[in-house]
Formats: structure tokens, C-alpha cells, sequence
């Protein structure tokens, strides 16, 4: 059952589901690609496994600070709506994010619910893919460095930029969380105290917060696998640019092939490939009354 809240006190409807997968996805510019790349794969995940699928059109926090940040930030409030309480666990998913039809249960891996599931940074690349990555992001050549120490240096430098004294070398993604009602509230709300920095939004909060707190368990890469890290790692041509249809379509193949290794593909950091990919299956969808965007070989 998908839920469409408009208004952050309207009431859910009376289920039996014990858990829900819940996305912020307000305005054109994010409603038409999720409905084309997104629904149908939630929506098979939800039956299969027995979930609901909240999807919220309107802010939590309607304050002028609010409005002035990244809505990222409002993931954080989701615990603290009255309807969030009627579940035990909620799966926070970014409404960028694509779901394999060979996806399992999120929830078997995370039997602990006093833990937040989450998954490491960039944890789909090994050590030297990273050096090569962050190379790439920042046009730096680092040389014949410690790929593990260089790794621990650019977080540790993220991290400063928010004000933040971490030397774990370590940061989650925020994408896809597994979350209690009953357990992380308060720490979420206390996430959403700090202010926004720069474009990482909440995600450096959140990570510090998690590993001082020891409440985190670390998920598999393959439910956030980042398109972000294939793209500069395979077509570094097309980092930094905007897409066009053309581009898309011709590495085509290759984000199919990224699918069929990931649990949830998430497109963060490429809106000008998610429009566009999303684009593709609503034509091909239409074409063939499918579902493009499940097809893995």
C-alpha cells in the first residue's frame, strides 16, 4: 500500500504492516522521475516482503530555516511524526534510488533494532578504487600514497569542514537507513539540531553521531551502490558535466549491469542521468507495458 502525505498531520491509513519503506518526494522535478524509475521497483519490494510505502509531498518542518536548507535534512523528523510510531521499524529510502528485483529483505540483515542500519561511504570500491576516485573527484594526483591512509585523510578533511573532529577514516552514506521509532528519535533530533555546512547536508552529523552513540550496524554497500562511483570510475568523461538522453542511452548497458549488482541503485550526485534514466524506462514502459528498469541480464 502506498501512502501519498500532503500534509505533515494527516493521519495513515489503519494497516497491518509491521514495517515501511518511507521517501521525501516533493515537486515536479523529483515526483514525475520517481513515479517512472521508482514505483513500480518499491512497489514489488513492498508486496514481496510485506511493507508499506509512505511517500511524503510536503516539509516536516515548514520553519524559514528549513526552507533555506536541503529538504535531506527532514529525513531526520520522520521518527517524530505521530503515524511513525504504529511501525517498528522504518527503511528511509532516497527518493533517487532504484531497487533490484533480486533485492532481499533489508531487515534480515539488521536483527538488532537498538542499531541504525547504513552503509559505508564509497564501500562498493576497494582500497585503490578509492585513491582513484577521490583523485578523479578532486583532479589531484596523489602519487604512490597508502590508498587506506589517503581514504582516512579525505574524510577526516570532510569532516573539518563541518566543524567536526572525526580521525575514524569513516563515513556513512545516509541514502538508505534502517530506523526504529522506539530507539532513535532523540538521536535523529539531536542530528537535526546542527546547521547545514555544505553539500554533504546532514550526512557528517549523522555519521559522528552514530559511531560516538556505537549505534550503527553497517549494512551491505549493495543497498546504496552509488552510480556516482561507476560513473567516475568507468565514464570519468561524464563526471561534473550534464548529461544529455544521448549520454545515457549510451551506457545504457552498463548502469543495467550496475543494477544487476546492486540491491538499491542510487543516483545521488547524478540528477542529469536520473532524469534521463527515468526518461527511458517511462518510454520503454510504455512501449511494452514493463518495467525497464527491472530488467537485469
Amino acid at each position: 500500500m502506498i501512502t501519498i502525505l500532503n500534509h505533515k498531520d494527516q493521519p495513515l491509513p489503519d494497516t497491518h504492516c509491521k514495517n515501511a519503506i518511507v521517501s521525501i518526494v516533493m515537486g515536479d522535478r523529483y515526483q514525475k522521475p520517481w513515479a517512472a524509475a521508482c514505483k513500480n521497483s518499491w512497489t514489488a519490494y513492498a508486496d514481496k516482503y510485506g511493507y508499506d510505502i509512505i511517500i511524503i509531498e510536503c516539509h516536516l518542518d515548514d520553519s524559514e530555516r528549513a526552507r533555506a536548507r536541503s529538504v535531506s535534512w527532514q529525513k531526520l523528523l520522520v521518527l517524530n511524526q505521530p503515524w511513525a510510531r504504529q511501525y517498528e521499524r522504518l527503511v528511509w529510502v532516497d527518493s533517487d534510488i532504484v531497487f533490484s528485483n533480486t533485492a532481499p529483505d533489508i531487515l534480515k540483515s539488521m536483527p538488532d533494532h537498538r542499531r541504525v542500519g547504513i552503509s559505508e561511504c564509497s564501500d562498493q570500491l576497494s582500497a585503490y578504487e578509492r585513491l582513484i576516485y577521490v583523485e578523479r573527484l578532486l583532479k589531484i594526483d596523489y602519487g604512490a600514497v597508502d590508498p587506506i591512509l589517503m581514504w582516512k585523510f579525505f574524510q577526516e578533511n570532510n569532516y573539518a569542514s563541518y566543524g567536526i573532529k572525526n580521525e575514524t577514516g569513516i563515513m556513512f552514506g545516509a541514502g538508505v537507513l534502517v530506523l526504529s521509532p522506539m530507539f532513535h528519535n532523540a538521536l535523529l533530533l539531536h542530528v537535526y539540531e546542527n546547521e547545514d555546512h555544505g553539500r554533504l547536508y546532514e550526512q557528517p552529523f549523522l555519521s559522528h553521531a552514530l559511531m560516538m552513540e556505537g549505534a550503527f550496524q553497517k549494512l551491505s554497500p549493495r543497498f546504496n551502490w552509488g552510480v556516482l562511483e561507476f560513473l567516475v570510475m568507468q565514464f570519468p568523461e561524464f563526471f561534473g558535466k550534464t548529461a544529455s538522453r544521448l549520454d545515457v542511452e549510451a551506457i545504457w548497458p552498463h548502469l543495467i549491469n550496475e543494477l544487476s549488482k546492486a540491491y538499491f541503485l542510487h543516483f545521488a550526485g547524478c540528477p542529469s542521468i536520473f532524469q534521463h534514466y527515468a526518461a527511458i524506462v517511462s518510454a520503454s514502459a510504455d512501449a511494452t507495458q514493463g518495467d525497464a528498469g527491472l530488467r537485469v541480464a
